[in-house]
């Protein structure tokens, strides 16, 4: 049985290499196992356009009024603008056919977490001319690389 030793230093710089190399590889295992582990735990917890969706449909059903709206977004802490009028810029409004110059409320559910896509949930309330919501555009909105 031979022992390492300082003697041999080929057979020590081969198991100096090898010790590194686990390292390294172990530390990549963890680092990436950590990394899947926020991402798996971000997709299961995030709201989802789904969420959304059926939250307006079952707190704010046609005909609810601008004010109902932003009651109930306030009492969510949603992100959410005054009623306004919508805007030829506007991508989704006009991918749905929704005229520019229709009485919309916009708001953001911010979804926040440990991911390096995060995904948050855009909702254009369509409103009326009486600023009574007459439908309802929720679609996602991704940022990150």
């Amino acid at each position: 049985m031979s022992r390492l030793s300082i003697r041999d230093p080929r057979r020590l710089a081969k198991w100096l290499v090898f010790g590194v190399a686990a390292a390294i590889a172990l530390y990549v295992a963890v680092a990436a196992a950590i990394l899947a582990g926020t991402f798996i735990h971000y997709e299961l917890t995030r709201t989802t356009t789904g969420d959304v969706t059926e939250m307006i449909e079952e707190k704010l059903p046609l005909g609810s009024s601008a004010e109902e709206i932003a009651a109930f977004l306030d009492s969510r802490q949603i992100d959410h603008g005054a009623v306004e009028r919508s805007g030829e810029h506007d991508p989704e409004l006009k991918e749905a056919g929704i005229p520019p110059g229709t009485m919309i409320i916009h708001a953001v559910v911010r979804n926040s977490g440990q991911s390096i896509v995060l995904r948050d949930v855009g909702v254009y309330f369509i409103l009326d001319e009486q600023a009574r919501v007459r439908d309802s555009l929720v679609y996602e909105i991704t940022t990150g690389p």
